[in-house]
């Protein structure tokens, strides 16, 4: 609900500061008084661009503050909360404006212009002169009549189901649309996974490979060594000589006595045997050497391989063998694949099953509505002097089933002579027509108390007398349960209203300012008698503005 409304240096604003009743609230005055331009800036405020309004026409700070009662507006406070703003029961909205720039605020808490425009469908509704848009857009029939039916929680359960639909289609559509580079990706891993592991790489392989060769690069050089060392042997005739030595130390035995040349002859003896043992290791380490000289080449050819695999698959030598566990497991992942598309489609089958049940019973409550209002919206035309007119809402089913809100296409058509066919309220109704139609129909859900402010802008154009007392009169129930605003150039309209505003424009001096104030029962009285009498206020004006207020 709107509380007040504070506008400082807009257009031809100078300072107005109004306060607003809780039920009907009217705003009247001349033709050019400016009546429009206090809906203009409650619309500039909320962040709308179709206003007069434009920072062109700010010469100096301009502002708009509007202070609304939240307590019972549960959306508003969600969206609040959501965005780290503080709010209880009021919230107060204020755009200050130059000729360059302009910020928003509520609660002193700097917001964008995107979140008010999140809020403010849920704090004002507002019908502008010749602008039913949203009545005429097929795409909200079916919003209106949800809310006559009250299907909240059940759209609510739909949406989430259908959100959950929504996402297993996507999963499932991506999960097909992938399965040939699946496959492909498939031969790929197998291939890789035989060809690693027939290589069978080991841990610390490539430093091992690399001493190999170094040691085997340097056989030959080795070899040479030790060729030298056993020719030098041979040369020496060391095992000869001994054998000579202990050869004539045996003869001189008889003369000297074998205790005396024992001990000699006991190291001849043992440097006899460990000159055979150092040329028997020496042919021997020739021997291994020259027995691994053929080795070199599979040393080098596997080391070639081994780093030729680690450039191939992008990793390290020792990476190959993780590599061949992470090839394995996607290998198992896509192998897994088809069987979590089979999963997926049966719980799709699930949910599809769970959304048409829950979309039956919503569209079976949407049809025992639908004759509902047509029959309510009906039986209030011919009180707002459409005698004759008929109205009806029409449902058809979708040929896309699955949608967020059902598979029901609803579409208000209407009848405005009797015997005519029903059509597309767009097509058939005028102005004054879809005003009263909209009218009716907000009646019929008056029942349903609404948080928003709902504001009119001459909804009574191109209508008076009885007629106008009639839509008055609709009005007048339809604020019981909620706020309205009202602008009017009925007297008829004017008699009923709670509050009662007037807009004038003053010029002086070759400039103009509009002003705008709240009446007193008097002053709203002698207001009435001016919109019924014009410009020369008379006893008889006077008496039929007591007589419409009675």
């Amino acid at each position: 609900m709107l509380l007040s409304l504070n506008i400082k240096n807009i257009s031809l604003i100078r300072s107005i500061d109004l306060d607003f009743s809780d039920s009907f609230n009217l705003i009247t005055g001349e033709t050019g008084s400016g009546k429009s331009i206090l809906l203009d800036t409650i619309a500039f405020c909320l962040g709308s661009k179709n206003t007069r309004i434009n920072n062109n026409q700010i010469t100096e700070k301009g502002a708009v503050s509007l202070e609304f009662d939240i307590s019972n507006n549960k959306k508003v406070k969600e969206i609040l909360s959501e965005s780290d703003i503080e709010a209880e029961d009021n919230i107060i909205i204020r755009r200050s404006v130059t000729s360059s720039k302009s910020q928003v605020y509520i609660n002193d808490s700097p917001v964008s212009t995107n979140l008010l425009k999140n809020i403010s469908e849920y704090l004002i509704e507002s019908y502008r002169q010749n602008d039913f848009t949203g009545l005429l857009d097929r795409k909200n029939h079916i919003e209106i009549l949800d809310q006559y039916s009250s299907l909240s929680k059940e759209k609510a359960a739909l949406l989430g189901i259908f959100k959950e639909l929504k996402d297993l289609k996507s999963q499932i559509e991506e999960n097909i649309s992938q399965a040939n580079e699946r496959e492909k990706e498939k031969d790929f891993l197998q291939y890789a996974i035989n060809e690693l592991e027939k290589f069978n790489p080991e841990e610390g392989e490539e430093t091992r490979l690399f001493d190999r060769k170094q040691k085997l690069s340097n056989q030959n050089k080795i070899l040479e060594i030790l060729d030298s060392a056993n020719k030098s042997l041979e040369s020496l005739q060391i095992t000869r000589s001994l054998l000579q030595i202990q050869k004539s130390l045996n003869k001189l035995s008889s003369h000297l006595g074998e205790e005396k040349i024992s001990s000699l002859l006991s190291s001849i003896e043992n440097s006899i045997i460990e000159t055979d043992k150092i040329e028997n290791e020496v042919n021997n380490l020739v021997e291994e050497i020259s027995s691994e000289e053929n080795n070199l080449d599979e040393v080098e050819e596997r080391l070639f391989t081994l780093r030729e695999f680690s450039r191939k698959y992008n990793t390290s030598c020792d990476g190959l063998l993780n590599l061949i566990t992470e090839f394995k497991q996607k290998l198992s992942n896509i192998k897994n694949s088809n069987e979590s598309l089979k999963v997926l489609q049966k719980k799709e089958k699930e949910v599809e099953k769970n959304y048409l049940e829950l979309a039956e019973k919503i569209s079976a409550k949407r049809k025992q509505s639908a004759e509902k209002l047509g029959h309510e919206v009906s039986d209030e035309l011919p009180i707002l002097n459409m005698k004759g007119a008929k109205f009806q809402v029409d449902i058809n089913e979708k040929e896309n089933k699955f949608c967020s809100n059902g598979f029901d296409e609803v579409i208000f058509k209407v009848s405005t002579n009797p015997g005519q066919a029903f059509a597309e309220l767009a097509k058939v109704a005028s102005g004054g027509e879809t005003s009263r139609v909209m009218l009716a129909l907000k009646i019929s859900l008056s029942d349903i108390k609404s948080s928003a402010c709902l504001i009119f802008d001459e909804i009574d154009a191109g209508i008076g007398g009885a007629t106008a007392d009639l839509v008055g009169e609709r009005i007048k129930r339809l604020s019981k349960n909620q706020q309205i605003i009202c602008i009017t150039h009925s007297p008829q309209m004017a008699a009923k209203a709670d509050s009662h505003i007037l807009v004038s424009k003053i010029t002086a001096k070759d400039e103009a300012e509009i002003t705008a104030k709240k009446l007193t029962k008097k002053e709203s009285d002698e207001e009435i008698a001016r919109m019924i009498a014009g410009v020369d206020v008379t006893k008889e004006a006077r008496a039929a503005a007591v007589r419409l207020k009675r």
